[in-house]
């Protein structure tokens, strides 16, 4: 139960600090994260437009065990 309280908590954080809608959240993916630019990619955005968004130093320490082991090879977060 634990771990999935912590990737709910992890998930949530990720789309408020990011300022992701849920369905730009739910569409985050391994590639779409550049670590060393600090920034994300939001594919399909509001307008069917990609855009960028600034990645947070602890944002990045968040996800980092979810980008190191994921779930699937894909998706970027549980």
């Amino acid at each position: 139960m634990t771990t999935w309280a912590l990737s709910y908590r992890v998930f949530f954080f990720t789309l408020y600090s990011l300022g992701l809608r849920l369905g730009e959240g739910l569409r985050l993916q391994i590639g779409d994260i550049d670590a060393d630019r600090m920034r994300v990619q939001v594919r399909n955005a509001k307008g069917n437009r990609d855009r960028f968004v600034p990645l947070p130093e602890n944002t990045l320490t968040d996800i980092a065990p979810f980008l190191a082991d994921p779930p699937q090879p894909r998706i970027a977060l549980p």
